[in-house]
């Protein structure tokens, strides 16, 4: 791998490095802060709507008290269990009457004696009854007898109340009112989003846990049996704790946070949700977001990368390219020394420059002591061409004949 290519790659790595390292710890941390974030305000709002339907059932129950605390009601009732007048009877109807349309939200009132038989009532009952749970008896006092829905949709509540005089029970009275406020307060979804909700459980008389008001993503159930839901989902409305579970599949089979509070007044459950991704979802934008920078940052670091290694992988190609030419024989040529290509490129140019004045000069030296030697050697050989002459000759002055017979 080239210079060039090992600079683009590890700029490319480096920022790729460092974006992976702080998208995951920053989703992690970001992910703890919204989860944490949000199981404050399902908590919150969990006891906040604790406080609302608590309110809403006190309300009922102080409608009831308000009627079975009027004394001429209780009083013409104890004179009809004893007399069985008429003109009682007629008095509890009109009492029933005004009660009727001075007591907020009440549809129905009806008085009954000690052995359960109804003297007097007002109000119209509920004509077609759809779906109803009734609720075992308490010691509380006005007491909820059931939650009724009619084929409109609409839900009552009937709750009834002993009648008592110098301590004595003379009979009860029992009110069917309007519930459309408890289903007002569970379909308030403000700050849950758009997948929050609040549900509202309950056991019936023979003890089967049953949701009581209509689901946010299926609002034809509610009055029904919790067993038609997922199993899981409804063990853990079922448990009448005051927790938080941070991670429960619902009855879409969706991972969600609940928070759950108890109404330990009626034995009923109440549980606040939210879907996790929603809860995750600016964690979510935030990755996106995070991602797109990313790929912005790994262009830009490429593009750096290639600046860099062309800053250094050019200069170093140009020198490595006129060193191969002062080495093929072009001795005139000098690098460029460029001051503004960097301190170590430049000092690079001027090694090669100075080594190859170094080696001109050296090959100068070499030649001339070449052809210093070379005229050393010519100079000898002739001495010793002249010395054999001289000898040769020197031969021939002595022995004429040999000299000959020598040339010959």
């Amino acid at each position: 791998m080239s210079i060039y290519q090992r600079v683009i790659a590890a700029c490319t790595g480096l920022v790729l490095l460092a974006i992976v390292s702080m998208t995951y710890l920053s989703y992690q941390k970001g992910s703890d802060l919204v989860s944490d974030s949000v199981r404050e305000r399902l908590n919150a709002i969990a006891t906040h709507q604790q406080g609302k339907i608590a309110e809403v059932i006190r309300a009922w129950q102080d409608r009831v008290a308000l009627i079975a605390s009027r004394t001429q009601l209780r009083i013409s009732l104890q004179r009809y269990g004893i007399s069985a007048q008429q003109s009682d009877q007629d008095r509890m109807a009109a009492i029933l009457a005004d009660a009727q349309q001075s007591v907020r939200a009440v549809r129905s009132i009806q008085v009954s004696t000690l052995d359960g038989r109804v003297v007097a009532s007002a109000g119209e009952p509920i004509q077609t009854i759809a779906r109803m749970i009734e609720f075992s008896s308490r010691d509380n006092s006005p007491g909820l007898i059931n939650l009724a829905s009619d084929h409109t949709g609409h839900l009552f509540a009937t709750l009834s109340q002993a009648m008592v005089i110098d301590g004595d029970v003379v009979g009860k009275v029992q009110v069917t009112l309007s519930a459309d406020e408890l289903l007002r307060t569970t379909a308030d979804t403000t700050g849950l989003g758009q997948t929050g909700e609040t549900l509202l459980t309950a056991r019936n008389r023979q003890g089967e846990a049953y949701l009581l008001t209509p689901l946010r993503h299926r609002p034809e159930f509610y009055l029904q049996p919790l067993r038609e839901l997922s199993s899981p989902f409804a063990a853990s409305l079922d448990g009448r704790s005051n927790a938080t579970l941070e991670a429960t599949s619902d009855y879409r089979d969706t991972v969600t946070m609940v928070a759950l509070r108890p109404l330990p007044t009626l034995d009923w459950q109440l549980a606040v949700k939210m879907d996790h991704a929603e809860i995750l979802a600016p964690v979510s934008d935030f990755r996106t977001t995070v991602a797109m920078a990313a790929i912005s940052l790994l262009i830009a670091a490429m593009l750096l990368g290639v600046l860099i290694a062309r800053a250094i992988a050019g200069p170093v190609t140009r020198l490595a390219e006129e060193s191969r030419r002062i080495l093929g024989g072009e001795y005139d040529l000098r690098t460029t020394e460029n001051p503004r290509a960097g301190r170590e490129i430049l000092d690079l140019s001027r090694a090669i420059n100075e080594l190859t004045d170094m080696l001109i000069h050296t090959n100068a030296s070499l030649e001339r002591r070449v052809a210093a030697r070379t005229q050393e050697l010519e100079q000898l050989n002739e001495t010793l061409e002249r010395r054999i002459l001289e000898q040769v000759e020197a031969r021939q002055l002595i022995d004429p004949h040999r000299g000959q017979a020598d040339q010959s």
